[in-house]
C-alpha cells in the first residue's frame, strides 16, 4: 500500500541532486568576503578582500551536487539499479574529466585552477563537478516522467529570475532594497565592516547572474523551452498563464541589450521554424495567440516605460557593431610608446609626439624634431592633482592635451579618448603597472591582425589578440581552469589605452567559451567538447526525422536542440560560468536522454 508513494519519495531524492544543480544554483546570492593572497592580489584588482556576491556560494552548492550525485551513482551502480550508458558522450566526458585533471596538476598555479579565479570559482572542481552531473543525468533520466519533472523547477527558477529582471529593467533593483541587502550580507553589521554596493548600469537586468551577458546567456537556453511548455498547454487559463512567462522571457532578453543574445535567440527562432512548421500548420490558431499577446504586452509595456522597450529593440541597438568601429576608426589609437630618462615618445595614428619633462617645465616635438608650440594654463580648483595644462594652438593637435603636478613628477597625456599615465623616477619615464605599481613599457607577443581591431565585438578583438598566442603552448593540455587573468599579458599597457581608453583594467577571462577551453584544458579538449555538441545535434535530427516522435519529446526534443544551439551561437563572445553551465549541462543531458528514451521506445518489440 505505502509501496507506491516510497517509490515517487524515491525518484525525487535520486532528482535532487539534478533539480539544485539546475535550478537552486542559478538562484543563489549570498556575499562572501573572500580574503586573497599577496600572490592573487598583486594579480587582480590590487584588493586583498574580494567581495563576491553572485558566484562563491554557487560554486559551493556546485561541488556539493556532484559529490552527492556521484555518491549515489556508485550506490545505484553496486545495486545494479542503473546502467551507465557506454555512449559518445559518456566517453567524452570522462576524457574531458581527465584533461581537467591533468590541467590542474600541471598548472603553474594549480590552486587557483583547482578552485578558481575570484569572483568567477569555475577552477577544475566544477568543472569535473559539471561532468559527473552530465553522466548522473543522462543515465538517472530514463523516463518521461522524470524529465518532467526536472524541467517544472527549471521552468519555476527561469520564472524568479525573469521576474528580478524585469524588475531592474524598470529601475527595480531587489538588491539595492534594505531588507534584501541585509538578508544577502551587503549591509555592515557587526561580523562584517563593509556597506556593499553593485556598481550596475542603471535598468540593466542581470537578476541573479552578476551582469547582463550571463543573463542574455541563460535566456539563450531557456527561451525556446519555454515556448515547448506553451505548445503542451490545453486549457485556454494555463496558456495564458505561460505567454506571460514567454514575455517575461523576451523582456528579460531586451532588459540584458545585449546584441549576442539577440542573434543567438534569432538564429534559435530560424531553427524552431524549420523543426517545427508541421505543429505550427497544425496549431496556427495558438501560433497566433501567443505572438499577438506577447505584441500586445510589449505595446503596453513600452507606453507605460515611456519607450524604453522600444529603444533597447531599435535596429542601431542590434546592430550597431559596424556603426561603432566605424566611429572607433576615427579616434587616435596609440602604435608605441618609447621612453626615455626623461622623455617619452608617443606613436599614435593621428601623428607622432616627443614631450620632455625637464626643469619643472613640458617641451613637445613633432617627428621632424621641431617643437610644438604649447598654451600653459593652471587649474586653481582646491585639491587638483594636475594644476600644469597644457594645450596647442596648432589645429594638427587640437585633440591634445597634457596635464603635469605642481612638481611636474606626474604628467597625463589626452589624445583623443586615449589617457596615458607617465612617472618620473630615477628610473626614467615609467607608467602605472598592476597593484599601484610603476613599470616600464614592454614588448607583447600578440595576433597582429586582431591587435589592429581592438573593438571589434565590443574590445574583445583585443583580448583574442593577446590570448591566441598564449594558446600555442595548450595542444595537449590547458593552463589549467580559471588561470586566464594569471596568464594573460597584463602589462600590455599600450594595448589597455586603446581598448579602454585607460591601463586601468585586468582581463580576467578569454570572452569566448571555446577560447576559454583552448586555454584552461587544452586544444584536444576543445575538440572533444565539439565532437560531443556535433554528436547531441546530428544524432537529435536523426531521432527526430526517422523515428517522428510525438507529443512531449519531439516538443522539448526540438526545443532542447534549439536552446542549445543558440547556447553555442552566443558561446563564440561569452564565457562559460558557474551562473549559466548547470542549466546548460543538464538541458544537455535531458536531450540526450529524451534521445537515447525515443530509440528505446521504437526498438522494443511488440508483443503479440
Amino acid at each position: 500500500m505505502s509501496e507506491k508513494p516510497k517509490r515517487k519519495s524515491s525518484n525525487i531524492l535520486t532528482l535532487m541532486p539534478i533539480i539544485i544543480f539546475s535550478s537552486i544554483v542559478p538562484l543563489i546570492v549570498y556575499v562572501k568576503y573572500v580574503y586573497l593572497s599577496k600572490f592573487v592580489s598583486s594579480h587582480w584588482m590590487g584588493q586583498l578582500v574580494s567581495a563576491d556576491v553572485f558566484s562563491y556560494y554557487k560554486m559551493i552548492l556546485i561541488i556539493i551536487c556532484g559529490l552527492i550525485a556521484l555518491i549515489l551513482m556508485i550506490k545505484k551502480l553496486i545495486n545494479a539499479e542503473i546502467k551507465i550508458s557506454r555512449s559518445v558522450p559518456f566517453f567524452i566526458a570522462i576524457l574531458y574529466g581527465v584533461l581537467i585533471i591533468l590541467s590542474i596538476l600541471f598548472s603553474e598555479y594549480s590552486s587557483i585552477a583547482l578552485w578558481g579565479a575570484p569572483e568567477r570559482y569555475e577552477g577544475g572542481i566544477v568543472l569535473i563537478s559539471y561532468m559527473i552531473l552530465f553522466i548522473y543525468a543522462i543515465s538517472i533520466l530514463d523516463n518521461i516522467k522524470s524529465i518532467r519533472i526536472v524541467f517544472k523547477f527549471l521552468i519555476i527558477s527561469s520564472v524568479i529570475i525573469f521576474i528580478i529582471s524585469v524588475m531592474q529593467f524598470f529601475g527595480l533593483d531587489i538588491f539595492k532594497i534594505n531588507f534584501i541587502r541585509s538578508i544577502i550580507n551587503m549591509n555592515a553589521n557587526k561580523t562584517n565592516p563593509y556597506n556593499l554596493q553593485l556598481h550596475v548600469e542603471q535598468y540593466a537586468s542581470y537578476a541573479t547572474l552578476y551582469n547582463p551577458n550571463n543573463l542574455s546567456l541563460y535566456i539563450n537556453l531557456i527561451f525556446p523551452i519555454t515556448l515547448a511548455f506553451y505548445s503542451l498547454q490545453t486549457a485556454l487559463n494555463k496558456k495564458i498563464a505561460v505567454i506571460i512567462i514567454v514575455f517575461l522571457c523576451l523582456l528579460s532578453l531586451v532588459g540584458s541589450n545585449s546584441s549576442g543574445g539577440y542573434y543567438a535567440v534569432m538564429a534559435s527562432i530560424v531553427v524552431l521554424l524549420f523543426l517545427a512548421f508541421p505543429y505550427i500548420k497544425r496549431n496556427i490558431k495558438s501560433v497566433i495567440l501567443l505572438t499577438l499577446t506577447v505584441s500586445c504586452l510589449f505595446i503596453i509595456v513600452n507606453f507605460i516605460s515611456g519607450g524604453r522597450i522600444a529603444k533597447n529593440l531599435t535596429i542601431s541597438s542590434i546592430t550597431n557593431e559596424a556603426d561603432r568601429l566605424e566611429i572607433e576608426g576615427k579616434n587616435i589609437y596609440i602604435s608605441d610608446i618609447i621612453s626615455g630618462e626623461k622623455e617619452v615618445f608617443i606613436d599614435t595614428t593621428d601623428s607622432d609626439l616627443t614631450i620632455i619633462n625637464k626643469n619643472n617645465t613640458i617641451q613637445v616635438f613633432d617627428n621632424t624634431g621641431k617643437e610644438i608650440e604649447t598654451i600653459l594654463s593652471f587649474d586653481e580648483t582646491p585639491d587638483t592633482f594636475l594644476r600644469n595644462i597644457y594645450t596647442f594652438d596648432n589645429e594638427k593637435y587640437t585633440n591634445y592635451t597634457i596635464k603635469a603636478n605642481k612638481d611636474y613628477s606626474v604628467f597625463t597625456v589626452f589624445a583623443g579618448i586615449r589617457i596615458m599615465y607617465f612617472h618620473m623616477t630615477d628610473r626614467g619615464v615609467m607608467v602605472p603597472g598592476l597593484n599601484n605599481t610603476l613599470d616600464t613599457i614592454r614588448a607583447v607577443d600578440r595576433n597582429a591582425f586582431l591587435y589592429e581591431r581592438p573593438q571589434l565585438f565590443s574590445g574583445r578583438g583585443y583580448i583574442w589578440s593577446g590570448l591566441l598566442p598564449i594558446l600555442k603552448d595548450t595542444v595537449l593540455i590547458g593552463k589549467g581552469p580559471d588561470t586566464t587573468f594569471l596568464t594573460y599579458p597584463q602589462h600590455d599597457y599600450i594595448g589597455k589605452i586603446n581598448m579602454r581608453g585607460n591601463f586601468n583594467v585586468v582581463i580576467e577571462k578569454p570572452h569566448s567559451y571555446y577560447l576559454q577551453i583552448a586555454h584552461d584544458t587544452g586544444w584536444i579538449s576543445l575538440i572533444l567538447l565539439l565532437v560531443l555538441f556535433a554528436y547531441y545535434t546530428i544524432d537529435t535530427l536523426i531521432v527526430l526525422i526517422k523515428f517522428q516522435p510525438h507529443g512531449f519529446q519531439r516538443k522539448y526534443s526540438v526545443a532542447i536542440l534549439c536552446g542549445v544551439i543558440a547556447y553555442l551561437i552566443a558561446s563564440i563572445m561569452y564565457d562559460s560560468s558557474v551562473l549559466t553551465a548547470p542549466v546548460f549541462w543538464i538541458v544537455l543531458a535531458v536531450g540526450i536522454a529524451l534521445n537515447r528514451i525515443t530509440r528505446g521506445k521504437h526498438s522494443t518489440p511488440s508483443k503479440k
